[in-house]
């Protein structure tokens, strides 16, 4: 609410053309008049706490049973076709889905290749260190 009110008040003050010394005080001589653009959309008008606390998308016309059904059903049961926006939604989400299963074998091989790596690396450990530290004397001949 209260961008929405800043908004309203830069409208009055560049409207009304008021001149900037009253907001900003007598520190600003030259500033006459305020040429400032402030943007805002519908949503971030809509009040967004009343939104979360009933777990409400932010935006009102992602989803929901407009967005979401078909615009007309048969009366003999067939599935209709599909809307534009539904099927964007639809490409979209294969695309998300694809996008999702590359990822995660990518993943997969890189946590694969990882531990692949530090077992290769444990065993030349392990290999260097039997190689440098040899039995002697009569451990030797019991090993045997």
């Amino acid at each position: 609410m209260a961008l929405c009110f800043i908004t309203t008040m830069a409208t009055v003050i560049l409207r009304h053309k008021f001149p900037l010394q009253n907001y900003l005080g007598k520190s600003k001589p030259l500033l006459k008049y305020a040429a400032v653009t402030i943007t805002t959309s519908g949503k971030q008008c809509i009040d967004q706490k009343w939104r979360r606390e009933r777990k409400l998308p932010s935006n009102p016309n992602t989803c929901g049973v407009l967005t979401d059904k078909p615009d007309y059903s048969y009366l003999d049961g067939r599935p209709s076709e599909l809307g534009m926006g539904m099927k964007e939604r639809l490409d979209k989400q294969r695309e998300y889905a694809k996008t999702i299963f590359t990822l995660s074998k990518e993943m997969d091989f890189a946590v694969e290749r990882h531990n692949k790596l530090m077992q290769e690396e444990k065993e030349e450990r392990q290999r260097l260190l039997d190689s440098k530290l040899k039995r002697k004397g009569h451990l030797l001949l019991k090993h045997k």
